[in-house]
């Protein structure tokens, strides 16, 4: 290459950059009032450097940013961040050698963000060395403008604080959206298994269910058939030559028997099953929930095609499980009225995915591993009727290819289905490139309107700016720096210090953990 055209590359970039050139043009174009072109740049992500695929994409967007700016447009420029941070934290676990969350907090987080800080700026460097040289300007500062978007939505009322059940991470600890969730879809062979539930009315009648998850059998709280599909109780030899009753879907029956060893004594709607009282296979949760749980409901999603046509619902690990265990009033989900103890799903698991100490038996095993412990358990006690494999979809978490869990959590929910009409008419008015993209693809998504959760429970990234008493009587949402060091203190020893303009320089985690707002509700807390 010819030296002296790179070194006049050098000395034009340097002319530009001293003498503001970009930032006049902008200013320019405003101070004429030219019309605003919008645009927002997708925002890279910080736990790489550019390369070549996203510079062709980069010219692609620029021509449209050069043409507007051509014609008569001001066309600030505005560039973000990935916001959630985790795939940069990987990359800090992997420098600090930290295996899970209690590692992380025992090597304090500010030790931690530390060095995740370190990582973006080496990768922050190299991308606007390269955007600068490549003609593209950008704002990159973002965490600010983060939070008064957010609380732009905080005050219409379209952020709230709930539990669902999320896919969930193990191995990122923290949850995914469910757009997240299909982005690394496997086939996997596991556990399927015919379990008998005893009656509660007769020692001698099970109900027999079918599973693929096992591991959440010990937080069952209730049984779910079809209300129109019809099932029999069915007497049937056993091999110590007496008899068991079980109830089963009516087709189901002789894929699992022969019919020599079976007797049809009644066929009833699934309907009529409702109500119908059986004893939990593990006695965790029996005491808390034997008023209102272990019972037969009926719930759409159950059919005749595979297993029994009995289905178990364990509410604290899957989202239909919940919706039915909810409308039965065997669970509640507003887990924080004041003066109220709610009942939430019981969901026994550790952030890294381990049965925690209220599943004694199975205490500190990663759920996938337990299955073949329940298995082999369950054969002891002669509960199983087959255990075979079953291959089938399941979601694995796209940042780290290990299997996602669903389960309950805490979250903070954008109120998209608030706006789905208005967003489903402003689509309409968008011209897409190639059509098809916005009135399937996107159009498709938009019309699922499904509630967007925010929340992540990590280190790194932009926090909510949300700050509560313990029990979230009481939110103060924050919408800038400025708003925060007015409002805020920081705690040294027994005094609060007021916040004075300048003193926050950084909105991570580590640097506003601190920081207390005074409650208007109980002064002096």
């Amino acid at each position: 290459m010819d030296k002296s055209i790179s070194k006049r590359e050098e000395e034009i970039q340097a002319y530009w950059k001293e003498n503001r050139i970009f930032d006049k043009s902008l200013e320019l174009a405003r101070a004429r009032g030219y019309p605003r072109f919008n645009f927002y740049e997708g925002p890279p992500f910080a736990s790489g450097s550019p390369h070549l695929g996203h510079l062709i994409t980069k010219t692609v967007k620029d021509s449209v940013i050069r043409y507007k700016s051509q014609n008569g447009y001001w066309v600030p420029r505005v560039a973000g961040w990935d916001t959630h941070g985790v795939p940069l934290e990987t990359k800090g676990q992997q420098k600090l050698n930290l295996r899970t969350r209690e590692d992380i907090l025992k090597a304090g987080i500010s030790t931690f963000n530390q060095t995740c800080r370190e990582i973006v700026m080496t990768v922050r460097n190299d991308w606007e060395k390269t955007t600068d040289r490549f003609g593209q300007w950008m704002d990159f500062s973002y965490m600010n403008s983060v939070w008064w978007v957010f609380k732009q939505l905080y005050d219409k009322n379209l952020v709230y604080r709930g539990i669902k059940v999320m896919p969930y991470s193990s191995a990122c600890f923290t949850v995914w959206s469910n757009f997240e969730a299909n982005q690394n879809i496997k086939e996997v062979s596991d556990p399927a298994l015919v379990v008998k539930f005893p009656c509660e009315s007769n020692e001698n009648t099970y109900l027999l269910i079918f599973t693929t998850t096992p591991w959440t059998l010990p937080a069952n709280l209730a049984v779910a058939v079809s209300s129109d599909l019809d099932y029999v109780y069915a007497s049937v030899s056993t091999s110590s030559g007496g008899s068991e009753v079980y109830v089963v879907e009516a087709s189901a029956l002789y894929n699992l028997f022969s019919p020599e060893e079976v007797k049809v004594l009644k066929t009833v709607k699934g309907s009529d099953l409702v109500g119908l009282r059986y004893r939990p296979l593990y006695p965790y949760y029996y005491e808390e929930f034997k008023d209102s749980a272990f019972r037969v409901l009926t719930a759409p999603f159950v059919s005749g095609t595979t297993g029994t046509g009995l289905v178990h619902l364990a509410p604290g690990f899957g989202p239909d499980d919940f919706k039915v265990c909810l409308e039965a009033g065997i669970i509640e989900a507003d887990l924080y009225s004041p003066g109220k103890r709610s009942r939430g799903p019981p969901c026994p698991i550790d952030d890294s995915g381990r049965y925690t100490s209220e599943v004694r038996a199975y205490e500190g095993l990663y759920v996938k591993d337990a299955d073949k412990n329940i298995i082999s358990e369950l054969k002891r006690r002669g509960l199983v009727i087959r255990a075979t494999y079953e291959t089938h979809k399941y979601p694995f978490c796209w940042r780290t290819d290990t299997p996602l869990l669903y389960r309950v959590w805490p979250c903070w929910f954008i109120k998209v289905s608030a706006l789905t009409e208005r967003l489903i008419e402003n689509n309409k008015k968008i011209t897409w490139v190639p059509e098809f993209v916005g009135k399937s693809r996107f159009g498709n998504w938009l019309e699922s309107g499904v509630d967007w959760c925010v929340s992540r429970n990590r280190f790194w990234g932009t926090p909510i700016p949300i700050w509560t008493d313990a029990n979230f009587h009481e939110m103060v949402c924050v919408g800038s720096v400025a708003e925060l060091e007015e409002k805020g203190y920081r705690r040294r020893g027994q005094e609060l210090v007021k916040l004075s303009p300048g003193d926050i320089k950084d909105l991570h985690r580590n640097s506003i953990d601190d920081v207390v707002i005074p409650s208007k509700l109980q002064p002096g807390t």
